[in-house]
This record gives C-alpha cells, structure tokens and sequence, in this order.
C-alpha cells in the first residue's frame, strides 16, 4: 500500500526518445559523472529504448517545470530492480526522489509486477524508501581500490 503521489509541484514522466537528452544531462549533471561514464550510460539508455523488451525503464521527475531527477528500473523475472536514481542538489529534499520511486511503483503495478528492489544509502534513500513500504532484507559494503601508481 504505497502513499499517492503528493508533491503537486512535481512530475514524473516516463522517459522515451524525445527526452532522452533531458533525463541524460539531468542524472550526469545529479551525479557529476564524468564524460566516459555519460558515454557508457547514454549507450545503453539508446539501447534499452530502442529493445523495450530488454526490460529497462527510465523515468524523469520535473520540479516546478523543470528537470529535477531521473530513475530507472530493470524488470527481470518477476521483479524490478530501482536503478538509476540521481537527484540534482538544488532540487534535493523537496520530495523528488519519493515521487520518482512512487512512480516506479505505480508503472510497476499496473504491469502486475509483484515485487521491486532497491539499494538504499542508510542516511539518504533509505528512511524515504522504509517510509514507503520497503522493508531491509540485507546490507552490502561499496568498497574501492586503486591500482598502485
């Protein structure tokens, strides 16, 4: 039982041909990636648009008209996994990120799809999402290394 949407100033819209550059410049811009990574990205948002079958859906949230946010989801067998979520700093804590999961959702369930799965940061995503419905099932560490110079 997921909340309605609630932030009237805010909309979430699917992202198809025509927004593709949009929603690419917003989440490269949220998460300051740089060009190679934007490269990589953009080839496989084209890809995933031009074979829906593969299962991939890109969202892109709007604040006061303006774009504010982006999020995706993998639908594999019976699930979806979120993926994707950036927000841009100057829209952050105004009810973006919820609406761009409650969308998911909401475009999840009327595909009849049962279940979704999200990795949450502890003290960002993860209280929204609880918040929400999601329950945490486990926990998993990001770890890093660099090649020696």
């Amino acid at each position: 039982a997921f909340a309605p949407p609630s932030a009237a100033r805010i909309e979430v819209v699917p992202v198809d041909a025509g927004l593709k550059e949009t929603a690419l410049a917003c989440q490269a811009a949220a998460w300051g990636a740089p060009p190679p990574a934007q490269a990589r990205f953009r080839k496989e948002v084209e890809l995933d648009l031009a074979q829906p079958d593969r299962g991939a859906r890109y969202f892109l949230a709007y604040l006061d008209g303006r774009p504010a946010g982006t999020g995706s989801y993998l639908h594999l067998d019976g699930f979806a996994h979120f993926s994707g979520s950036a927000v841009l700093s100057g829209c952050r804590r105004q009810g973006v990120y919820r609406e761009l999961i409650l969308a998911r959702m909401a475009d999840l369930r009327a595909q009849g799809v049962p279940l979704a799965t999200n990795h949450c940061v502890s003290t960002t995503s993860a209280p929204i999402c609880r918040d929400l419905g999601f329950r945490k099932v486990g926990a998993f560490e990001v770890l890093q290394w660099t090649p020696p110079a």
